[in-house]
């Protein structure tokens, strides 16, 4: 089908999206590397599909004085060295070596220090990142350096080689990999000064679409490892015509029913008659079946694969009398996605989590009728082998993204309400089943926008965490397209928790008092024992290989389920092993090395209603055979006034005519 025009009826107000076209990098990391010349001091010494291992020869060039209140700074300079302000005033002023590495794929890559040749110097008094003061006599230059008197004995950085978050480059994955050749002990005034750094990245997985647009001469002018790259490289899929097939939206009774998060629903007797469907119409149980996608977000390139069609999942059905009819009582049961999730990253017991930007609900679809092929049961697992490992542990998964402000104005990154200068935020979440005495992981991103230097500091529970430390903003203008900066950071401590509650508590300082603070998101990992919530546990097993054991506990009673819902299109039941003690079971699942699982486990009576449901006409887009010029979508309450419009477009003389098709919103997946 080729459509020309696309118009759009909405009954209320929308976020607006902006598709953007254009991909910006930091320029202090692409400045120089069009020329080759820009890896003169990076040599690869191993390059595969595994990894990619390369030496790194600091070129030192020259030590700057800087002299301030009769005291004399010194910084060792070297070639192709990084912006000054990559660290929070009074700290060292240790710049690093950025190389521009493409990946490929955005997970699971690690980076590890092989071997290194160094030289002490003693006696070194290291510049401290200036912080910005107003331009005076004393200050001409608008810097202050002035020493933190908090700093602790030990090299910093601890570690000389990282990972900046992955992004999307020219269409493939691309990582800045840091390499920080000197350290400084600010106790002894004692600098490293390193000559030579072999590294080595480990990659993650292959993404399953690495594509790229028809130029990629860059790839052999900026990046370090253009022989791995063009191995990687697709050429970008052209858009081509499909043969038509019919949706099977396209006949029998259908409801849309509405979830906003994880959890086992039922579609039972109660939910037909909401939707306008009297149950004993319906017959067998077989004719009740539930359709959906992904969901997940929907790619916005188009070129990219997508689900040609709803696909049915696997279901449970519940026949309370057996006698193959659905009656009162009798019910069906599948896996529901909400809109917000978490993936694994490749590395061990790490996730991040993710927000759909268009919807706060995920939406299913439910056949009622006969059809021409078998409708789907889930299969039920039954593992009898010895099991190779028993596990009584999760690792437990808090957000806070609260999506208050609009960043950038696209609709689709949303932060937290803005925070001014000295503003404190207190984030409360219970760590349920936190194994006391074990770490938790605190990974958070944060954006400023002021003219001065400003810091983010949290503290758990009232004990210092951690300071992120952000750069001015120069030429700071409100209509400007960079709207703030973006700095992110992790960190692992063994808290001090009160009844397992987390009080985190935020506070943004601008220096000088003026500028705008937002918390983007916060993520906490911790080690959590696989015991029930008021009956339910929706939960993540480890990496494995073999057939490994589960121990639940925290359960009401012994009638549990327990589902395998790591693929909803494919959920499965798992065979329970009773326990002797109320409320705790086992069961045993055969894990995979590469690929995390997921869970369900809970009671009947924890099987979750929709928000929503409602009957909807049946619809045919994919499977139209004419074409049309001019499509309009509109909800059911616009139906009217968009047959008008579209008798109106296919009437237009003189040649002008377009044919038109009308499409309820409902009826879009």
């Amino acid at each position: 089908m080729i459509v020309r025009y696309l118009y759009i009826m909405t009954m209320s107000r929308l976020r607006t999206y902006v598709v953007l076209l254009a991909v910006t990098l930091i320029p202090a990391l692409l400045q120089g590397q069009i020329e080759r010349r820009t890896f003169s001091d990076v040599r690869v010494l191993e390059e595969s599909s595994a990894g990619l291992t390369l030496e790194y020869t600091p070129v030192y060039e020259r030590v700057d004085t800087v002299r301030e209140d009769g005291k004399m700074y010194l910084h060792m300079c070297f070639r192709s060295m990084s912006d000054p302000l990559s660290a929070g005033a009074g700290l060292p002023d240790l710049r690093n070596r950025a190389i521009l590495t493409v990946l490929p794929g955005q997970t699971g890559n690690v980076v590890t220090v092989l071997a290194s040749d160094f030289e002490t110097i003693p006696g070194f008094e290291c510049v401290p990142v200036p912080s910005f003061v107003p331009r005076s006599p004393r200050y001409p230059a608008g810097r202050k350096y002035e020493e933190r008197r908090d700093l602790r004995s030990g090299f910093s950085p601890a570690t000389i080689v990282s990972l900046d978050v992955p992004f999307e480059y020219g269409g493939v994955p691309a990582v800045c990999l840091r390499i920080t050749p000197v350290q400084y002990d600010a106790a002894t005034h004692t600098l490293r000064k390193y000559t030579r750094i072999v590294v080595h990245i480990d990659f993650g997985p292959v993404e399953a679409a690495v594509r790229a647009g028809t130029d990629v001469a860059w790839v052999n002018n900026s990046v370090v490892n253009p022989t791995s790259a063009h191995k990687w490289l697709q050429p970008r899929r052209l858009l081509s015509k499909i043969a038509a097939q019919n949706s099977v939206l396209s006949s029998g009774t259908w409801i849309k029913v509405e979830v906003k998060e994880d959890g086992m629903y039922k579609i039972d007797a109660k939910l037909l008659k909401a939707a306008g469907v009297d149950a004993s119409t319906v017959g067998s149980l077989q004719n009740v079946r539930v359709f959906g996608g992904t969901g997940r977000t929907i790619a916005s390139d188009l070129a990219a694969d997508y689900l040609p069609d709803l696909a049915e999942l696997s279901v449970q059905r519940v026949d309370a009398n057996a006698n193959g009819v659905f009656d009162e009582g009798d019910y069906v049961v599948s896996f529901g996605r909400g809109s917000r999730w978490w993936t694994d990253t490749g590395v061990p017991d790490d996730f991040v989590h993710h927000v759909n930007p268009y919807s706060n609900s995920n939406y299913y679809f439910v056949r009622i009728g006969n059809a021409a092929s078998a409708a789907r049961e889930m299969s039920v697992v039954v593992r009898n082998e010895t099991p190779a490992q028993k596990i009584d542990r999760t690792v437990g998964k808090v957000v806070f993204h609260e999506e208050k402000s609009n960043y950038g104005l696209t609709g689709l990154k949303w932060v937290s309400a803005v925070m001014n200068s000295s503003d404190k935020r207190t984030i409360a979440n219970k760590l349920n089943g936190y194994v006391a005495g074990t770490p938790v992981v605190y990974k958070y991103e944060m954006l400023a926008r002021c003219v001065t230097q400003s810091t983010f500091t949290l503290e758990e529970t009232g004990a210092p965490l951690s300071t992120l430390y952000q750069m001015p903003m120069f030429g700071w203008d409100p209509n400007e397209s960079a709207y703030a900066n973006i700095a992110s950071d992790r960190i692992s401590v063994v808290p001090s928790l009160s009844d397992k509650w987390s009080s985190l508590r935020v506070t943004f300082r601008a220096d000088g008092g003026v500028g705008e603070g937002w918390i983007s998101w916060i993520e906490i990992l911790y080690q959590q024992q696989l015991a029930a919530m008021n009956d339910e546990l929706l939960f993540t097993a480890p990496y494995g290989g073999a057939v490994a054991e589960f121990s639940l506990t925290g359960f009401s009673g012994n009638a549990v389920n327990v589902f395998d819902v790591t693929d909803p299109v494919e959920t499965k039941r798992l065979t329970v092993i009773p326990d002797q003690i109320l409320g705790s079971l086992a069961f045993r699942d055969s894990l995979r090395s590469r690929e995390v699982k997921w869970y369900w486990a809970g009671t009947a009576a924890k099987y979750r209603q929709p928000v929503s449901v409602q009957q909807i006409p049946n619809t045919n887009v994919r499977g139209g055979t004419n074409g049309a010029d001019f499509i309009i979508l509109t909800h059911k309450e616009f139906k009217d006034q968009a047959l008008r419009l579209k008798a109106f477009k296919e009437s237009r003389p003189g040649g002008n005519a377009l044919a038109t098709m009308v499409v309820d919103v409902d009826t879009l997946y």
